[in-house]
């Protein structure tokens, strides 16, 4: 984080201001039809629950997918036939969300811990709608709030309560000895959401992403504030490190290059550890609305899915 001034002032730990009204309650009849029928309808479609059961074969229909086609059962029969099942949807959702004092830092209208609040809500409301299971773990270098997995509107309002404390925020940052603690406290094929700037991460962190990558349906969450990777040429500046409250006066015109070509490298290497370890990965900027982004992602699981299906 930097500041402008040459003496580092004391953090304002201020209310979280979160719009999940607004984003839930308040908007646009339209957009709310997207949540409904975008989101939620590709979150269905593309996390699917453990009591997947086969039932029977019927014809094949030009309104179905060709990926479901039985291709053995129908060369038997002589005509295209589709494998039908029945479905226990429900699922369990664990939020992973990094709490820690990098977290706290914002250049636009909202702090990267506020957005980062905003998604998850976003996330719970379309995980609430499916009638799926969710709990949430809050971590820094320590795990500081952990909730198992329930169902039903009294935990989504617990979940929006806590992510509006701001008690739980700030601290150091260790997330390879947080998702180390969380693994154990995980169900097995959950789906894992971890959100976080990834600011800070070890050598071991490739480590205990592939224990989730093969134990969890993970997705990866970056959410970035601009500043994080551009500083613009703003002349002398404070900045200042969240943990250790060290500061370091620079000159922008000098080093906001190097800056920016660093975080572009730290980010690739991030997304490769992702890529190689089976977990999908979004990042999100705060001066950016994210909700085509996460359609986005929803689709690409969903083409990636049926690929799988049809090979």
């Amino acid at each position: 984080m930097f500041k402008k001034n040459k003496k580092a002032s004391k953090r304002v730990v201020r209310r979280i201001e979160i719009d999940v009204t607004r984003i839930i309650n308040q908007l646009g009849i339209n957009v709310r039809k997207i949540v409904q029928s975008k989101l939620v309808g590709k979150y269905k479609s593309v996390f699917k629950g453990k009591g997947l059961e086969f039932e029977d074969f019927r014809d094949y229909t030009p309104e179905d997918d060709y990926y479901r086609i039985d291709w053995k059962a129908s060369q038997k029969a002589n005509k295209l036939l589709v494998r039908e099942y029945i479905e226990e949807r429900r699922i369990k959702v664990y939020f992973l969300i990094d709490t820690s004092e990098s977290m706290l830092f914002g250049s636009t209208d909202k702090l990267k811990h506020e957005y980062a609040a905003d998604v998850a809500a976003l996330l719970g409301y379309i995980a609430l709608n499916s009638n799926d299971a969710f709990g949430f773990g809050f971590f820094n270098d320590k795990i500081n709030k952990f909730v198992k997995p329930v169902t039903g509107k009294r935990q989504f309002f617990i979940f929006l309560k806590e992510l509006s404390d701001s008690k739980n925020y700030g601290g150091k940052f260790d997330i390879e000895g947080s998702l180390q603690y969380l693994f154990n406290l995980i169900e097995e094929k959950s789906l894992v959401v971890i959100i976080s700037d990834f600011i800070g991460i070890k050598k071991n962190f490739e480590k205990i992403l592939g224990l989730y990558g093969k134990k969890f349906d993970t997705i990866a969450v970056m959410i970035k504030d601009p500043r994080d990777e551009n500083l613009e040429n703003v002349g002398e500046i404070v900045l200042q490190d969240p943990y250790s409250n060290k500061t370091l006066l620079v000159d922008t015109k000098v080093i906001n290059k190097k800056y920016g070509a660093y975080a572009r490298r730290e980010e690739e290497s991030i997304k490769d550890i992702f890529s190689k370890n089976d977990i999908d990965f979004i990042k999100l900027t705060t001066n950016m609305g994210f909700l085509s982004s996460l359609i986005a992602l929803f689709k690409r699981r969903e083409s990636r899915k049926k690929e799988i299906v049809a090979f």
